[in-house]
């Protein structure tokens, strides 16, 4: 930021800094992480966005003056954000641990869901601010975020290649983007079903067409196989209400409206609340799905509107659970446990758990994914694991193929001390509820 484009916030850094006998920073950097910090040598200050919304002006000044006390240590919070390694971390004023732990719950909760969506709220600032009344958690009057004087202009900085829509518009782009995932994995299934190619053009009509020849018990167990397969056609329910939402949204009938608390209800055209989990059930068998069909059409839903979007399981969203060096199809391989499947990516020699730590650090569980060689769960349909300590598994992957994983003689690298427990507890759920039973 030039003076001339935030000159109190300019003044207010640079007559802390003379009081402090310090030098004024040269540069003047707004950054997305909670963190206030003087870069020793450049004389560049880095201020967080989501602490101007949070602390007033006088509160911001004494975070300031603290930090220009303790220069050239950075009063920054390690545990939000990714920052250089060699930056010195110092004792952080007691506001920034509050302000960091709340804007990472508040990333979680109401940034992070939708980041796929290519969207991002058009007030970042004033939606920190209600989540943290909605927590009675109330942000100061008068926040220091009045020292800019174009607060959404910097936002939009921040963001610059995400469409800024209102938080309602968010919400539904990002509850959608859920539902699409696991649309997307019924309508494979229904391709699988029907014999057609697993490509757009599967969707909404033809699984209800499955559903009047009797036949969603056939990919209700493909969806659920936790559930046992002469239940899983009653216990397709919720999938199918979330279905129909999704559909009535991509119709443009229903919205999502955005909740500090709590999920993002479903809202019709009118504003008021709209409920399909009564619809849901109707769909999912043959003698009432008439009346779902009636209902969707006098709620304006068309079926076409909502289709196979990924013809292959993506990682959106993922989180990293854990990481070990094993031996795949015989390769030294680095695989990355995701909670949606397995990344694989060539192991090179040396390194051990320092590469693993660089492998995970370097991008999102989704990056990994697209990155590398990837084995999403939904792929798998069987397999045995190993009752042994050392991680051994034989998975069956749908289209005929097999993937070995093994350990090797003497252990493998992990990414920490739970990577191994992770794994054999991922690998005998997987076999356990599709092959239901184990391997030796």
């Amino acid at each position: 930021m030039e003076p001339d484009e935030a000159p109190e916030l300019w003044a207010l850094t640079t007559g802390l800094a003379a009081e402090a006998g310090a030098r004024a920073p040269g540069e003047l950097r707004l950054v997305a992480e909670p963190t206030v910090a003087v870069t020793a040598g450049a004389r560049r200050l880095s201020l967080g966005l989501p602490l101007l919304p949070v602390l007033s002006a006088g509160r911001l000044r004494a975070v300031l003056a603290h930090e220009f006390r303790h220069r050239p240590r950075p009063a920054i919070l390690r545990a939000v954000g990714r920052f250089g390694p060699r930056r010195p971390v110092a004792v952080a004023p007691p506001e920034l641990p509050r302000v960091a732990a709340a804007w990472a719950r508040f990333l979680d909760e109401h940034l992070r869901p939708g980041s796929a969506t290519g969207c991002v709220p058009d007030d970042v600032s004033g939606g920190f601010r209600h989540f943290l009344a909605a927590r009675g958690e109330p942000a100061d009057d008068h926040p220091a975020v009045e020292l800019l004087p174009d607060p959404a202009g910097w936002e939009r900085a921040l963001w610059p290649d995400a469409r800024p829509v209102s938080w309602d518009e968010f919400a539904t782009a990002a509850v959608a983007a859920g539902q699409q995932r696991l649309a997307d994995g019924v309508f494979r299934a229904v391709a699988r079903r029907t014999g057609r190619p697993v490509q757009p053009g599967i969707g909404l009509a033809e699984l209800l067409d499955l559903v009047a020849a009797g036949r969603l018990g056939e990919v209700a167990a493909e969806v659920l196989p936790d559930v046992p397969r002469d239940e899983a056609a009653q216990r397709f329910a919720d999938p199918m209400t979330q279905i129909l939402e999704l559909a009535a949204v991509r119709s443009q009938v229903a919205h999502r409206r955005h909740a500090w608390t709590g999920p993002a209800p479903l809202m019709d055209r009118a504003g008021h609340p709209l409920d399909l989990a009564g619809t849901g059930r109707l769909a999912c068998a043959p003698w009432t799905l008439g009346e779902a069909r009636d209902r969707l059409a006098v709620l304006g839903v068309n079926l076409w509107h909502t289709g196979l979007v990924e013809a292959h399981p993506g990682a959106a969203g993922a989180g990293v659970l854990a990481a070990m060096t094993l031996d795949v199809a015989g390769a030294r391989t680095d695989v990355v446990l995701l909670d949606q499947g397995f990344v694989l990516a060539p192991a090179d020699t040396g390194g051990g758990r320092d590469r693993l730590r660089a492998l995970v650090g370097s991008a999102s569980g989704d990056e990994l994914a697209q990155r590398h060689a990837f084995v999403p769960f939904a792929d798998v349909e069987g397999g045995t694991t190993g009752r042994l300590r050392a991680v051994r598994a034989r998975l069956a992957l749908r289209g005929g193929g097999t993937m070995v994983l093994r350990e090797r003689l003497g252990g493998a690298a992990t990414l920490d001390a739970t990577s191994r427990d992770e794994f054999k507890g991922a690998l005998r759920a997987l076999t356990r509820r599709r092959s239901g039973r184990h391997g030796r």
